[in-house]
């Protein structure tokens, strides 16, 4: 008898936990599938004027995300910080984050592309002559601080996390847009092809994660099924 409720305290939470994994998995391909169809709807939209800065704070942020905006601006090279990044087919790199000071005085930070090196990027422009350029590009929203992140090392302008609210605070820009700019092609000071080293393309569509969470779902539930059987077989064999 003992045995038996021994056995019964250990498949039961097991049972329930493999079964909320299973709905869990369901659940991201459902957040999965809604994901795709707003990025996908978005990115099917006219491309349209960045909001103006006096309008940032009612804005819906995530309604504008990655929507196509064009917008007109100064970049200052002398606040750009690169945030270390992972694309699927070049490997590990750096993406250069610029601000550019928008003509109403407010700021958005601009992802100017992606630099496949091992080591931080160093001057990225070749002088420049700061004049004012017209750039397209998409909406994204920045990302939130978890707990395991390592630090950022803001000194040599590194950055692990797009935590854009430290980096406009590093920067010392403000106001400052709720989104980073994903420019549509690799952008220098002045609009033109300047740099030591040509960034990569940022990527007209976000990249989904391709991820089958069906497969891992039925996974779980047929593990959380074998299980079953094995506490019924025991049970009628201590019979």
């Amino acid at each position: 008898m003992e045995r038996r409720k021994g056995f019964v305290w250990i498949a039961l939470p097991a049972f329930l936990i493999l079964c909320a994994l299973g709905f869990w998995q369901l659940e991201r391909h459902k957040q999965k599938q809604e994901y795709s169809a707003r990025l996908e709807s978005q990115t099917n939209v006219q491309t349209s004027p960045l909001p103006s800065s006096n309008q940032w704070d009612a804005v819906d942020v995530d309604a504008w995300e990655h929507r196509k905006v064009q917008l007109q601006g100064v970049f200052d090279p002398s606040r750009e910080v690169y945030w270390f990044n992972h694309r699927e087919i070049f490997g590990a790199g750096f993406d250069i984050l610029t601000p550019l000071r928008l003509r109403d005085g407010g700021w958005v930070v601009v992802n100017r592309g992606f630099i496949a090196t091992p080591s931080p990027p160093q001057d990225t422009y070749i002088g420049g002559s700061q004049k004012e350029i017209t750039l397209t590009g998409s909406l994204r929203k920045p990302a939130t601080r978890r707990w395991f992140d390592p630090a950022n090392d803001v000194d040599a302008r590194l950055w692990v996390v797009r935590d854009l609210a430290a980096m406009a605070s590093w920067m010392d820009i403000d106001p400052v847009a709720p989104w980073f700019v994903h420019a549509e092609s690799p952008l220098s000071l002045d609009g033109a092809a300047a740099h030591i080293a040509t960034p990569i393309a940022n990527p007209v569509r976000a990249p989904v994660r391709r991820v089958n969470h069906i497969a891992y779902a039925v996974t779980w539930f047929a593990m959380a099924v074998i299980l079953a059987v094995m506490f019924i077989v025991y049970i009628r064999r201590e019979e």
